[in-house]
């Protein structure tokens, strides 16, 4: 997925594809091959030169073309890679060259470097989006507005508290983003069957090196068949595209001209239509839908390839290739279209008191009908507020409040009041707001990394 692409601009975040591009995957394996020297070296398995001398090669030594097509001839493009590497080496040095490794566990540990900047981008922008609902759902904790269950008028909430939940909802897989980076982005060095045989006894304290340099996780046994790790990655990623999606839903439908209670500050030029020139599209939410509808069919591919043969397999493992990128940058689209969205929403608080007042009081029909349990019993009780309901409906009363008087059901008339929704809905926006923060803090630490723009 190009970022280029005029077909697929809409879902790519082009900082994230940077990561993924051609010249960075050739520079990451230029790197884990620097590093495996350098770490050989300090074990007697490599001359001392080797890094030092594959660090001085210019990336653009490389013909990415050439590389591309010896990828099409083997599968792999590690082997052309390598080549290109070795003859731009000393004899005396290139001997040693990813000596006792094997193209999967260069590639492995080329995308891990590659796993870890992507986390950190979407721990960036993660941050910025949870901060940004926090501040809505705190700035309008009292706000009340009518509450939506299946499209349908259902009770009194705060707009602070439904941003609350935007918030919450996105805190959940963000939250599980600092263990990611734990455990999931790690070297890999096995050889051709996983056990690291060239190594001998140096091979446990190698691997720790090899990784120290690299600031990758010391995976001591090669997961060149255990893709635990990448598949758990994309459903990860999958599940964070849902949780933007199902705030991209809200904010679309909230934005439709039938409820009209949100509004996008400033965005010029966004959203235009070619046929109609006073319609203002949400491009924001529509980018995010698109990324919801194809992360899932990326995140299958990533759990297929798991079922890899024996020590080492094919299909699997290329898959992967495509399918990782791919929900990175879905990923990244959603995530800092969020980040936007939360700073540029704005609640309409006129249309939200007409959409409350046009429910005629029928939102309270749960609390009249408590209130009138304690005297006429639950099941009379229900009647009694039903009955009322229905006088609305046929307009014999104007709202809820009206026809529970009307019916001598004072206490049930007096229910009908916002004021445990508005309190309620203030307790649930600042708690939420809390959790986002609390999480947007713990992804702060994440987004810094080595030569890395913070």
């Amino acid at each position: 997925m190009s970022s280029h692409s005029l077909l697929s601009a809409v879902v790519v975040e082009p900082r994230m594809a940077a990561i993924w591009s051609d010249h960075s995957v050739v520079a990451a394996m230029l790197e884990v091959e620097a590093a495996l020297a350098e770490a050989q070296a300090a074990f007697g398995l490599a001359p001392p030169g080797l890094a030092a001398a594959i660090r001085d090669i210019p990336l653009d030594a490389f013909d990415l073309a050439t590389i591309a097509e010896g990828a099409r001839r083997s599968a792999v493009p590690t082997i052309a890679f390598l080549a290109a590497l070795e003859a731009r080496l000393p004899a005396h040095l290139a001997w040693a060259l990813h000596r006792g490794a094997t193209s999967q566990d260069l590639l492995d540990t080329a995308c891990s470097l590659l796993l870890l900047r992507s986390f950190r981008l979407l721990a960036r922008d993660l941050a910025t989006a949870l901060e940004g609902f926090a501040d809505l759902a705190e700035r309008h904790a009292g706000l009340l507005c009518l509450g939506r269950t299946y499209g349908q008028a259902a009770a009194a909430i705060t707009f602070g508290a439904r941003a609350g939940q935007w918030a919450a909802g996105l805190s959940d897989p963000a939250a599980e983003l600092p263990e990611l980076v734990r455990l999931v982005p790690a070297v890999s060095l096995g050889g051709p069957v996983g056990i690291a045989a060239a190594y001998g006894d140096s091979a446990p304290g190698l691997i720790v090196r090899f990784a120290a340099i690299l600031g990758l996780a010391a995976e001591p046994l090669a997961w060149h068949g255990r893709r635990w790790r990448i598949a758990r990655t994309g459903a990860w990623l999958a599940g964070l595209v849902g949780a933007a999606a199902k705030i991209a839903r809200d904010l679309a439908e909230l934005r439709s001209d039938g409820l009209a209670e949100l509004s996008e500050r400033g965005g010029e030029g966004r959203g235009g239509s070619s046929a109609m020139p006073h319609k203002r599209n949400p491009v924001g939410e529509t980018a995010i839908l698109a990324a919801h509808h194809l992360a899932p069919g990326f995140a299958s591919a990533l759990i297929t390839a798991m079922a890899v043969a024996e020590e080492r397999g094919g299909g699997g493992w290329q898959a992967e290739w495509q399918a990782l990128p791919a929900l990175f940058s879905l990923a990244a689209r959603a995530s800092g279209e969020l980040a936007r969205l939360a700073d540029t929403v704005a609640p309409d608080e006129d249309r939200m008191r007409a959409n409350l007042a046009a429910a005629r009081g029928l939102i309270f029909a749960d609390r009249a009908a408590e209130a009138l349990a304690l005297r006429l019993g639950r099941s009379a009780a229900a009647s009694a507020v039903a009955r009322a309901a229905e006088m609305v409906r046929s307009g014999a009363a104007g709202t809820l409040a009206d026809a529970l008087r009307a019916a001598s059901h004072a206490e049930g008339a007096e229910a009908c009041s916002p004021e445990l929704a508005a309190a309620a809905g203030t307790r649930a926006a600042h708690a939420a707001a809390g959790t986002a923060r609390a999480t947007a803090a713990s992804l702060r630490g994440l987004g810094k990394g080595r030569g890395e723009d913070e």
